[in-house]
């Protein structure tokens, strides 16, 4: 009967891994192409009009749907619901798996965790909780913003004011907690 529950477990690992691993590769391929429209006049515009937007939801309009952006913010969802929810050892503790969230959040730069943090934080519409509130939820238990550094991201974009990102931050940060206690 040993065996057999080994057996089982390894069966889970490999599972998992399989498909976090599959994911991971879909997430390396979104994110790259995340990366070269960043670097580009059109992504540089978009940032600039995220950083330097005064309304919250606007800036948050501008990314849902986004035709480059988008793609992105699904596959990373599904990553992180994906080591949330179907982890190989049933009770697992969050420090567990944030040994896999932690190699995916190495792999994202600050310009790209920005966009993150902003597509994730209006999880209000009309009164009533969106979708965005799941993922919301999987960013917070990951501690996904850890050790961003927001104030770098606009490095690349010129015709920045001082501060305009930092800003655009403190609007998110403080959306982010009222949700939260909401």
């Amino acid at each position: 009967q040993a065996y057999l529950a080994h057996t089982q477990r390894t069966s889970l690992r490999d599972e998992f891994t399989s498909r976090f691993s599959l994911l991971l590769e879909q997430h390396r391929e979104q994110l790259d192409v995340v990366k070269e429209y960043l670097h580009g006049d059109d992504g540089k515009k978009l940032l600039n009009g995220l950083v330097t937007e005064t309304n919250h939801y606007t800036a948050f309009k501008m990314l849902r749907g986004h035709r480059v952006i988008s793609p992105y913010m699904r596959v990373l969802y599904h990553l992180l619901r994906h080591i949330y929810y179907n982890y190989y050892i049933a009770d697992a503790d969050i420090k567990e798996k944030k040994q896999y969230s932690s190699l995916v959040r190495s792999l994202i730069g600050n310009d790209v965790l920005f966009l993150i943090a902003v597509n994730a934080s209006f999880i209000f519409e009309n009164e009533e909780i969106n979708d965005y509130a799941k993922y919301q939820f999987l960013l917070k238990e990951f501690v996904f913003f850890e050790h961003a550094l927001f104030f770098s991201a606009n490095e690349d974009v010129s015709g920045l004011k001082e501060n305009a990102l930092n800003e655009m931050l403190n609007k998110v940060s403080e959306s982010l907690v009222h949700n939260y206690k909401s």
